[in-house]
């Protein structure tokens, strides 16, 4: 009898403890919304960021990056690029998207694992967000793997990337799932050329 009430008093605190763990982790987490940006999302409190020039064949694109890591990971990253403009008569947005993400692959593993050159990147699908058309991959830096979501606004590209060096399917839903972006308004249309009249006295000429 006595064991039986000493098991319970210890799965009690135990589960106690799990609890307030889990509370505590909860109210470290944070909403972003930064000046400038489109987006919003829940990440760790204690976020850094860098604003830097990335040059990329012959354009120069301009990226910030919002960065919650450890050294043994998890890593939480937003990777916020422009310079790619969005036009549809020279190429579609998931071909900007392609550029977008060429570029990121060598942007990122320099601020995560400096030895690795690039980012593997393995496309799962196609994905949208709002109306902005986007991409989901699994994502690996070194010893560092998991999943990155990239969209497409007309002003900017967003990649939000969590990468852990284990598995860790909370952390990674409730990071990717809070990032928001404001609805993609309808295409304006194309420019109307105005159609040139003949002139009249030449026509009677």
């Amino acid at each position: 009898m006595h064991f039986v009430r000493r098991l319970s008093l210890l799965l009690s605190c135990v589960l106690g403890a799990t609890t307030l763990c889990g509370a505590q982790s909860t109210s470290e987490w944070e909403t972003l919304r930064p000046e400038g940006e489109e987006f919003t999302i829940s990440m760790p409190k204690g976020s850094s960021f860098e604003s830097v020039k990335q040059p990329y064949h012959k354009m120069e694109l301009n990226t910030r990056l919002y960065l919650s890591q450890s050294p043994a990971g998890p890593v939480f990253a937003i990777v916020s690029t422009s310079g790619i403009k969005s036009n549809p008569a020279l190429y579609t947005e998931m071909q900007r998207v392609n550029s977008y993400v060429d570029a990121f692959k060598d942007f990122l593993p320099a601020k995560v694992r400096p030895k690795t050159p690039t980012a593997k990147l393995t496309l799962v699908r196609e994905t949208k967000l709002m109306g902005h058309p986007g991409r989901e991959y699994k994502i690996t830096i070194g010893d560092l793997s998991g999943t990155m979501q990239a969209f497409a606004t007309r002003r900017r590209f967003y990649a939000v990337v969590f990468l852990n060096t284990k598995p860790d399917e909370t952390a990674q839903q409730q990071f990717l799932s809070s990032f928001m972006l404001p609805e993609r308004l309808p295409d304006p249309p194309p420019p109307v050329v105005p159609r040139r009249l003949p002139d009249p006295r030449r026509a009677g000429a």
